[in-house]
């Protein structure tokens, strides 16, 4: 619920999804023990999507869920759950839905050790691999605190300023090399918030094709500038194409452009998302 509010309060469309396994039947449980038939009855998913005034969609998956539990490839947490597997399971259909209704990316509540088996630093990026989701996968409970974390550790001190805190609400955060990060507007809301931003930082901006805006921050080379052109591109409606160009605004004004090959996805280690 305040993943999917972190995420409305960008301006950005949320709509919601639920996955109907079978075991999930808290009210049905409530109606047949005569203890519970005092306790409101509710189907939380249709509870947390009126709550935010949002769409919900739910789908049976009761059939195709049932070889997640029998033989779950990273096994069985406490009482048989599969927790890993369930969460590519749903996160893979989660992918599907979204490719097929034209939706731009997934969003989880999911936080760093919430969970000892699925939601470890080391897990969830098995669940983006394993899914297929990749970097359309978005934890935006998890960014609030891995891109501040990562803010506090480049500057040295824990200081920060509202713009920094509104920055790392938006966008792609990726951190190619130790000196500098960018960030990646992903739709043309974001670009439009970025805009704002634009003259304290080196930016990037596909030409040939429409893409990102894309910030610098921190200190770039040439050769820096390039990868940050070949990311842009990659980000791009061009990420198929041979080569892409790409304007390059230094933070005096200076403007040049790039002609580069994107990246393919596998060339970008999760590593650099923050």
């Amino acid at each position: 619920m305040l993943a999917a509010r972190t995420i409305m309060d960008q301006g950005i469309h949320v709509e919601g999804i639920n996955f109907f396994t079978g075991f999930c039947v808290e009210g049905h449980t409530h109606a047949i023990r005569h203890k519970d038939r005092a306790k409101p009855k509710r189907n939380n998913a249709l509870w947390v999507a009126e709550q935010l005034g949002i769409k919900l969609h739910i789908i049976d998956v009761v059939e195709e869920y049932k070889d997640v539990v029998i033989n779950p490839k990273h096994g069985y947490g406490a009482n048989l759950n599969p927790c890993l597997d369930c969460k590519g399971f749903m996160v893979r259909h989660a992918y599907h839905w979204v490719e097929e209704n034209a939706f731009d990316f997934i969003i989880t509540g999911e936080v760093i050790g919430q969970r000892p088996m699925s939601q470890r630093r080391d897990t969830l990026p098995v669940v983006a691999r394993d899914s297929g989701a990749g970097d359309r996968l978005l934890r935006p409970l998890c960014a609030n605190t891995q891109k501040l974390q990562d803010l506090w550790r480049t500057r040295g001190d824990k200081r920060y300023e509202l713009d920094d805190i509104m920055l790392l609400k938006i966008g792609r955060h990726l951190r190619p090399r130790p000196h500098f990060k960018l960030v990646v507007g992903r739709e043309e809301g974001e670009n439009n918030f970025l805009e704002g931003y634009r003259h304290r930082f080196t930016h990037l901006r596909p030409l040939s094709h429409k893409g990102p805006l894309v910030l610098v921050d921190g200190t770039a080379g040439a050769d820096d500038l390039r990868l940050a052109a070949q990311l842009a591109a990659r980000f791009s409606q061009g990420r198929d194409a041979p080569t892409v160009e790409v304007a390059v605004t230094e933070k005096d004004g200076q403007t040049y452009q790039l002609t580069v090959p994107p990246l393919s996805h596998a060339e970008i280690p999760q590593e650099w998302y923050l």
